[in-house]
């Protein structure tokens, strides 16, 4: 494996050398990559702690006690006996190690783990009150985690808020492991299974482990407030202090007594390497401004060191040229002020980064991402959903049998004592009952069942909004059957997207699809039968309402047969319409579906729609075309 990218490396140092930045977010990072970056920053933690770092991932954790720690029945020299075992964020109260927490894939962790992030991100103190344990302690947790660009936007802005550090995977050099096996098999040697630490870092961070933080210079704060104004961070100021920390953390690894306004610019650089091609050709018209600025400039460390510094630490830090800073950092010597850039290079740094904020743009969580939406038809979740937790019942109901012993376990000995006729068995009191938290299940559903080829000239968006806006404040989950969608993966079929919520990107790429070839409204529907049964005849986990809603003519020119054998075989005629007429008087006897049909005011066949709609046993909406809109 080659060596870490040197953003990364700064990163990680300054993570492992200030606690305050123990969390880290890497855009488009491939899982493989990203285990081996977490085991490089178990070493930099190793070497800044002075003692083992642990990397453990989140995915494990699939319960509050597999987290926080919970009750365990273990055999001692006395019999069974009760203990609490610490779970996967309170493990450091009791082991040497440093946790290095682990996320691969950000977007697609559940609630728990979501609001287990925000809680303990961040955070200066972690209490924990949970099974008569009542603890305290400063949490030395390390947070790494990995996400897809495309899902980035998908995640909460207040989980987002809480990474101190984002970097783009992209500074990773793309690695031919092919070619590294063969290279391996051929020297008849392991290939290395983890990224190399750049030569001399490891006794950089000995080194500035044992130094003070330097001090700030007059401009620190203002550049920190240039770099990162108020206005984007929503409300929050914890981008400012992620930079303001990571800077400092960069001085003191460079061995400088003072953090300067161009050590707020490095930090920034971190997260913008896109700024450095900006930045190098904006050096032309930046040469008089910056020599003003070095006439103007305080004494640079390398140039006036400090008498009060040990002289082993002008030693150890490292001097590097401008010229080898390749991924856009740019060491203090030498460096412009933030507030004497040129117009190129303030414009790139100051424009907004949605690939790493995403939260800077528009809006596509859902409302309240991180509360769990409430139960409309339900009473309780009724042993539907899956499990993320136990609590105290007062009923036999879903009950959770190992939670539920542990807890009689417990208070046998004071039992007995208090009872000692009784026979010698488990004794459980109603109090010990414990039943099984469930998260709560899909309850109602959206399909949309829209045939591209028909709704060219007519006001389409209009008429599906309300059914959107429906789905959105309900927190209802969205099914999309495209028939005739141009770059489908057969002309012939329709295509199924099932995502949580309106808001997912991947669902307004689909409803914007270009027109196809082939219309393919029978097999449209019959995977919209398909997925209604499946969705309301689910057992337990069924739907309780689902919306219905077909935008078509009613024009379907592919048989159904057709469409299942992907071949096209003698003359077609009404085939394609008599079978998708077969589907909707099919998806007519459904229960618990609201149905509607919308179609384009015809102009050929106006029949084929009222058969359509008769046929799904729906009301008929007809679109209005968009040139009556500009009509006086």
């Amino acid at each position: 494996m080659p060596e870490l990218p040197a953003s990364l490396t700064r990163a990680f140092a300054a993570a492992a050398l200030s606690p305050t930045l123990r969390s880290i977010l890497i855009i488009d990072l491939d899982a493989g990559t990203l285990r081996a970056a977490a085991a490089v920053l178990a070493q930099l933690l190793t070497i800044a702690e002075g003692r083992p770092a642990e990397v453990v991932s989140l995915a494990s954790a699939q319960n509050e006690d597999a987290l926080w720690g919970g009750l365990a029945i273990r055999a001692t020299s006395q019999g069974p006996t009760v203990v609490w075992e610490p779970g996967l964020l309170t493990r450091e109260l009791t082991a040497e190690s440093v946790p290095v927490v682990v996320i691969p894939d950000l977007a697609h962790v559940g609630l728990l783990g979501q609001r287990t992030c925000v809680m303990a991100m961040d955070a200066p103190v972690a209490h924990l009150e949970r099974h008569g344990q009542s603890r305290r302690w400063a949490p030395r947790v390390c947070w790494l985690a990995g996400c897809a660009a495309a899902d980035a936007a998908q995640v909460s802005p207040h989980l987002l808020d809480r990474f101190a550090i984002r970097l783009d995977g992209q500074a990773f050099a793309q690695v031919d492991r092919v070619a590294e096996l063969r290279a391996a098999l051929a020297e008849e040697s392991p290939a290395p299974s983890s990224l190399q630490l750049p030569a001399g870092l490891e006794a950089m961070l000995r080194a500035a482990s044992s130094w003070p933080l330097p001090q700030l210079h007059a401009q620190f704060a203002d550049a920190v407030l240039q770099l990162a104004p108020a206005e984007i961070a929503h409300g929050s100021a914890r981008r400012q202090l992620a930079l303001a920390r990571l800077a400092i953390a960069l001085a003191r690894l460079e061995g400088a007594p003072e953090a300067l306004p161009a050590h707020v610019l490095a930090a920034h650089r971190l997260s913008r390497p896109q700024a450095a091609t900006t930045t190098r050709s904006a050096e032309g018209e930046r040469e008089p401004q910056q020599a003003k600025a070095e006439q103007a400039a305080p004494p640079q460390p390398a140039q006036a060191p400090s008498p009060a510094l040990p002289t082993a630490r002008a030693a150890v830090s490292p001097e590097p040229a401008p010229a080898a800073a390749s991924d856009g950092y740019v060491p203090a010597q030498g460096a412009p002020l933030p507030g004497e850039l040129a117009g190129g290079e303030a414009q790139a740094l100051s424009a907004l980064n949605l690939r790493l904020f995403p939260e800077d743009g528009p809006r596509q969580q859902a409302a309240e991402p991180l509360r769990i939406p409430p139960r409309r038809f339900r009473a309780s979740a009724a042993a539907s959903g899956p499990v993320i937790g136990v609590e105290q019942s007062d009923t036999t109901e879903d009950l959770a049998l190992v939670a539920t012993i542990v807890e009689a376990a417990r208070w046998q000995r004071m039992r007995r004592s208090l009872r000692p006729d009784a026979p010698p068995r488990l004794q459980i009191s109603p109090a010990d009952l414990r039943r099984n938290r469930r998260a709560p299940v899909v309850e109602q559903l959206l399909l949309l069942v829209i045939d591209h080829t028909c709704r060219a000239g007519f006001d389409w968006i209009g008429a599906l909004m309300p059914h959107l806006l429906w789905a959105y404040q309900e927190r209802a989950a969205v099914s999309l059957v495209q028939v005739g969608a141009a770059g489908a993966a057969h002309t012939l079929r329709a295509e199924l997207l099932s995502v949580p919520h309106v808001l997912v990107p991947q669902l307004n790429l689909a409803l914007n699809a270009g027109p196809g070839y082939g219309t393919p409204l029978a097999h449209g529907l019959d995977l919209a039968l398909q997925t209604l049964r499946c969705a309301v005849q689910g057992g337990r986990s069924a739907v309780r309402r689902a919306r219905l809603v077909v935008l078509s003519a009613g024009r379907g020119n592919i048989p159904l047969d057709a469409s299942r054998v992907g071949l096209v075989a003698g003359t077609v005629g009404l085939q394609g319409v008599e079978a998708a007429l077969e589907a909707a008087q099919a998806l007519s006897r459904l229960a618990l579906v609201q149905r509607l049909l919308i179609a384009p005011q015809p102009q050929l066949y106006p029949e084929l729609a009222r058969r359509l709609a008769v046929a799904l046993d729906a009301p008929l909406t007809l679109m209005a075309p968009l040139q009556a809109e500009a009509q006086p």
